[in-house]
């Protein structure tokens, strides 16, 4: 058994340190019990002894109380860490999070809009068309002396990049002059309108980087041409009336004016026209007047004159005026006419004639 050399506790076999007095146990202590009897110190040494071991359990005392401060302090220092961490990752980790979110707000509000944008601008596509003011068509008129002629009302609409142009609702005045010009072939002015129609048409089409239909003619109406053969004229009837287009073409080289006249070209459509025109078509039903003949050259005017006869059936004597309208389709000889006229025929023969005898 070991006691304490200082205080003389009683010490297990293990103990290092006096639990009582802290003194440190040396390995070769030998139990108080077994220990020589040493001579008595004198009173100052015992005193400086006992000093000496109050001082050295003072400073044992010391050095264990530091390192408890040492230990206290590194713990204060790692929770002062984490209380430090904790108020950086609160105050400024979490704006930083906050922003990071608004980036992404803002980000997938700009793809949104985006995607908005792209579906509004491909629903506007087919509707919808750049510069697409119909009064640009309106305002192109027919120009025919010192008249001029509307068509009413243009519609421009947008269907996968073809660009549609129409006016089908051509008042009835100016529906019946283009018929009547082209009858008389009387193109120019036809011609000098849809020219104005093919430009504004291309500039559109440019503008918004598409093709272009142009379609002008009414639907179901009493008007027609009578210039056009039967059998064509027949294709674009119907119970409600005649649907002769005025005016069609997808590019220059297309633009046709009802149905046999290039806009850009003299050359006419001779499959239709040679066998169905006539030089004056309602020479048989309407008084003419002077201007409506001033146009026509020498020649002209005498078909005009002989085209009377030529709807009876009369035969010709001449060569060049049987032969001519022999090419009509609608011409039949008549062996049995008697060259008996109306009094509108006999007026406007004798006009025509008259204007014919003018020009030598």
């Amino acid at each position: 058994m070991k006691f304490c050399t200082n205080c003389g506790e009683k010490l297990n076999e293990t103990d290092f340190f006096c639990t009582h007095c802290d003194m440190k146990v040396k390995e070769d202590e030998v139990p108080v019990a077994q220990q020589p009897l040493q001579p008595s110190e004198p009173t100052e040494a015992r005193e400086s002894t006992t000093k000496s071991s109050e001082t050295t359990r003072s400073e044992y005392k010391k050095g264990k109380s530091k390192k408890k401060r040492i230990l206290t302090g590194v713990v204060s220092l790692v929770g002062v860490g984490i209380i430090a961490g904790a108020a950086y990752f609160l105050t400024i980790g979490m704006p930083s999070k906050k922003t990071t979110t608004a980036e992404v707000v803002s980000t997938t509000n700009q793809k949104a809009t985006q995607a908005s944008s792209d579906s509004t601008k491909s629903s506007d596509d087919t509707n919808q068309v750049t510069n697409n003011d119909p009064k640009t068509f309106e305002e192109i008129s027919i120009v025919d002396g010192s008249k001029t002629y509307q068509l009413g009302q243009w519609k421009v609409e947008n269907d996968n990049s073809v660009i549609h142009l129409s006016a089908t609702e051509i008042p009835s005045a100016t529906l019946e002059k283009i018929f009547s010009l082209y009858d008389s072939r009387r193109y120019e002015p036809l011609k000098q309108w849809a020219k104005k129609v093919y430009t504004a048409a291309v500039e559109m089409a440019d503008a918004n980087d598409s093709s272009y239909t142009i379609k002008v003619g009414n639907n179901c109406v009493a008007q027609s041409p009578s210039t056009l053969p039967e059998p064509l004229r027949n294709d674009y009837s119907g119970s409600c009336g005649y649907s002769i287009p005025v005016l069609t073409g997808s590019n220059k080289s297309d633009l046709i004016l009802v149905l046999t006249e290039n806009v850009f070209s003299s050359n006419t459509n001779t499959s239709i026209r040679s066998t169905a025109d006539y030089i004056i078509p309602d020479s048989k039903t309407k008084v003419l007047s002077e201007s409506e003949i001033d146009s026509l050259t020498k020649d002209e005017l005498r078909l005009a004159r002989n085209e009377i006869y030529a709807r009876h059936g009369y035969v010709f004597k001449s060569a060049d005026l049987q032969d001519y309208f022999s090419e009509k389709s609608w011409y039949t000889q008549n062996s049995s006419y008697d060259g008996s006229l109306t009094t509108i025929e006999q007026q406007n023969i004798n006009l025509l004639k008259a204007r014919e005898d003018s020009l030598n």
